[in-house]
């Protein structure tokens, strides 16, 4: 047998692994006669098999077996020349057809010819049998464009346009606020009309609701606007730099030198210790020495737990004095009606406070209780002040909307509104008490507390 035919046999082997048929004895036979006869020829020697066949194989011997070991050799051999073969065809063949036609949703199916060359593949375990072959187009590195250097006059133009968005922006976001800062204060003018709701007096403790806090703009100083009355009277109210009213409102030399000093003498005479024992022992809430701060309750007192947790009014004080509903009623006569409005009646006074403060005395941060009817008068006595307002009162490093240090001289009024009373905290600094000072605080309670308080007040009687 030549060389010749021994090519021509593993040609045979070859075309038949392409096509995916299985290979028939007589073809695998002829295929290893002539790698046998193509081995003999060039001098290769045999090995020992597990038959235990050794030595040289005569060409004329066609029906002598092979030795095991020498068959592997041979079908490693065919499978690794047949597996370059095939991937060497499949590629020409791949490429040829991409050029030839386009690829639709770039990939597609490969024709027939190639998924029998690829059968050849998955018969030595390369590819998995039963999957679709399919060619991907190829995709081409995006070009990177450069960059145009740009001018001068283009950065200055692009600078530009950037600074006007960025203020458009900042317009539309100042009205916003505006916007907001309205309807809080349409909020709180109908939550103040609104009549509270009075828990019952023997009930615990209800725990307090968390109050939503709105964002105000911080003011590094409020704007404020002065009105001169006749007579002398001096009106300054207070507004954010938005131009929304604060709702504080104060009015200086609305009592006489004389008249303060009458008032401030009666006062003295309350808070005398000698004359304390005519009092009843809850009439003063003593803080002196925690807060230098003493406290006196006429008409009524609402004993105060902490934000949202007031008890109803107790009637175990002393009644009003005279001399404070006759301040009252002058308060009422000599406020401009404009703001005169607000005020009760002094028939209708149920309760008056009296805060006496010490050198160095204090006022924690706090919101008054709702019961009390608004605005929240304040009328201050022996020497000048300062009354802070904020959601922290200057406490912490940042504040969480506006501060406000609101100066308090000797004799004016302050009244507290809307924004001032129901959404920040107020409070009075030891810093800012150098000197004795005292404050007046007359209070109006709604319907229901009022009820309560009277009620209470005909049973002590009985």
């Amino acid at each position: 047998m030549s060389d010749s035919s021994s090519e021509e046999d593993l040609a045979a082997f070859e075309s038949v692994a392409v096509t995916g048929l299985h290979i028939t004895s007589t073809a695998a036979k002829s295929a290893s006669k002539a790698a046998g006869a193509a081995v003999s020829v060039a001098g290769t020697r045999g090995k020992a098999g597990d038959n235990g066949h050794a030595g040289n194989y005569s060409l004329d011997d066609k029906d002598a077996p092979l030795p095991q070991g020498f068959q592997d050799k041979l079908w490693n051999a065919l499978e690794r020349r047949l597996e370059k073969s095939l991937k060497t065809t499949s590629k020409k063949r791949r490429l040829e057809d991409e050029a030839e036609r386009p690829l639709q949703n770039g990939a597609t199916e490969a024709p027939a010819e190639d998924q029998a060359d690829d059968m050849g593949l998955r018969l030595f375990g390369k590819v998995k049998v039963g999957t679709p072959v399919v060619l991907s187009a190829p995709v081409a590195a995006p070009k990177r464009k450069k960059r145009k250097k740009e001018s001068a006059q283009e950065k200055e133009a692009r600078m530009s346009a950037q600074l006007d968005e960025e203020a458009q922006a900042l317009q539309r976001l100042q009205s916003v606020v505006v916007e907001a800062s309205q309807l809080m204060e349409r909020a709180a003018v109908a939550a103040a009309k609104a009549e509270p709701h009075i828990a019952d007096p023997d009930a615990e403790d209800e725990e307090p609701k968390r109050k939503t806090r709105i964002y105000i703009p911080a003011a590094d100083s409020a704007k404020k606007v002065t009105t001169h009355w006749h007579g002398g009277t001096e009106q300054v109210e207070w507004y954010l730099p938005n131009g929304r009213h604060t709702g504080l409102t104060q009015w200086h030399s609305i009592f006489s030198r004389d008249e303060t000093e009458a008032v401030e003498k009666q006062v003295d005479q309350i808070f005398n210790v000698s004359n304390r024992s005519r009092y009843m022992s809850t009439t003063f809430d003593d803080k002196e020495h925690s807060c230098g701060r003493v406290k006196a309750y006429f008409g009524g007192r609402v004993p105060y737990k902490g934000p949202g947790r007031t008890r109803t009014p107790q009637a175990d004080v002393d009644a009003v004095p005279t001399f404070l509903r006759e301040l009252y009623g002058q308060l009422e006569e000599r406020i401009p009606a404009a703001k005169g409005r607000a005020l009760q009646h002094p028939a209708l006074l149920d309760i008056v406070e009296i805060n006496m403060y010490r050198p160095g005395g204090r006022l924690g941060r706090h919101v008054d209780p709702i019961i009390y009817k608004r605005p929240i008068v304040m009328v201050r006595l022996f020497n000048d002040g300062f009354l802070s307002l904020g959601y922290n009162c200057g406490l912490r490093r940042k504040e969480a909307g506006p501060f406000f240090q609101v100066p308090m001289m000797r004799g004016s009024v302050t009244m507290l509104d809307g924004l001032f009373a129901d959404e920040l905290q107020h409070m009075v600094k030891g810093s800012d008490v150098q000197n004795k000072s005292a404050t007046i605080l007359p209070r109006s309670l709604h319907r229901e507390a009022r009820n309560v308080l009277y009620e209470r007040k005909r049973q002590r009687q009985q």
